[in-house]
């Protein structure tokens, strides 16, 4: 009895929540469509579902439908309050109905449409005000990229190697190098949301998602116009160390949740010591920072850059496996680390998911990349500063290296 009243609770509280919703943003307009409208709308296709006879069902929707439609042609001939001319409340109505129709067969799709439904409802007015005064045309025109090379065009390319050597599968690229635009898109996005007064760590944090090796290119730079704020740009640079290894975990878990396994302790302490340092020299700056530049939402010369350096990794990582063998792969992951070493990690990673690398040489391979990224950060710092700051910050990268590689080895 409960379980056949559930469809139909589910279908009132929805209907009623809407109706709320709706009846109060039509507080200044004449509108029909109110809160107890919206709640026999969902009943009626909650009722419609559970009689479950298709004349009954074609009856009910079409009488349903034909109200709502009487109802907008009163709402905009309204006298006295000001007519409504929108569609937003009748197209609700509409998706109510076919909610309460849902919810007999599927609670979980049904509820999430309703909430789905609401949340839009509600976010009205920040919607239109974020589209009207926040959103930039290249905004809009990096996003519809996204989309359109996501959903657009990586599902209709051939899902197989097409070269003669069996190395560059086309929507496996495509859809990496989706992904990296992701990626950078995402940090403007996050830049964006919380403003300058976020600072340089959160520069750094979303920059460690895109390359930590480019964010350490840049701190020299940032640290000479920020000299007061030493802390908070040693803070930036590991903050991109614990971005950077947070995606290494992700890489690895999506392509080899094994070798995941074995490596989650020695990254996940890494990772963990970056971020508590990281946050215990911001707690000891307490000026106010000065921002980084926002820069494009989506750099289509960085994602093809790093898209063709991420394809050729994982060609090398290949070839070499091939012909080299496990020394190979090492060679091509030292080498690589010291540039990215997500390229490296991804290759070695997917080698090892199609069984043509051993657990260990494996964790090897990677563990060469991670060490190898160290030392080139501590390279660029030393050789580009030169002073207190690079020292400093290279002691506690190579406290963090340490750490990581000793918990590796006692682990193995």
């Amino acid at each position: 009895m409960l379980e056949a009243l559930h469809p139909f609770a589910l279908s009132l509280i929805i209907g009623l929540l809407i109706g709320i919703e709706r009846e109060y943003h039509h507080k200044k307009t004449e509108n029909a469509l109110g809160v107890r409208t919206f709640a026999f709308l969902a009943l009626s296709g909650t009722l419609a579902a559970y009689i479950n006879l298709t004349y009954l069902t074609i009856v009910i929707a079409t009488i349903s439908f034909a109200l709502i439609a009487i109802s907008y042609v009163y709402s905009t001939r309204g006298k006295g309050k000001k007519p409504d001319f929108g569609l937003t409340t009748e197209f609700a109505a509409v998706i109510i109905f076919c909610t309460g129709f849902i919810l007999v067969r599927d609670t979980r799709i049904g509820t999430l449409i309703g909430v789905v439904t609401l949340t839009l409802l509600i976010s009205r007015e920040w919607l239109h005000k974020f589209i009207r005064e926040k959103l930039k045309q290249n905004e809009l025109n990096a996003a519809a990229t996204l989309i359109i090379v996501i959903f657009g065009v990586a599902p209709f390319l051939p899902d197989r190697t097409i070269d003669p050597f069996q190395l560059f599968n086309p929507r496996q690229l495509l859809t990496l190098w989706a992904l990296i635009g992701l990626i950078h898109f995402a940090g403007y996005a996050a830049i964006r949301i919380f403003g300058a007064k976020a600072g340089l760590a959160l520069s750094g944090l979303m920059g460690g998602f895109i390359s930590s090796t480019a964010v350490f290119l840049q701190l020299p730079e940032i640290w000479k116009r920020n000299q007061s704020h030493e802390n908070t740009v040693m803070a930036s640079g590991l903050f991109a160390v614990t971005a950077t290894f947070t995606e290494l975990s992700i890489i690895l878990f999506v392509a080899s949740a094994s070798l995941m396994r074995i490596l989650w302790l020695p990254i996940a302490s890494m990772v963990v010591l970056s971020s508590a340092i990281a946050l215990i020299l911001l707690a000891r700056d307490h000026t106010r920072i000065r921002g980084s530049e926002i820069g494009q939402p989506l750099d289509f010369k960085a994602v093809i850059k790093m898209g063709i350096l991420l394809s050729s990794l994982i060609a090398l990582v290949s070839l070499a496996r091939r012909t080299f063998s496990e020394t190979g792969v090492w060679v091509i992951a030292l080498i690589s680390g010291f540039f990215e070493m997500h390229g490296a990690t991804l290759a070695v990673s997917i080698d090892h998911a199609k069984g043509n690398l051993e657990n260990t040489a494996a964790c090897y391979a990677i563990i060469l990349a991670m060490t190898a990224s160290f030392i080139s950060k501590i390279g660029i710092l030393l050789t580009r500063q030169r002073g207190i700051f690079a020292v400093k910050l290279s002691v506690l990268l190579l406290g963090i290296a340490g750490m990581g590689i000793v918990i590796f080895y006692l682990r193995l």
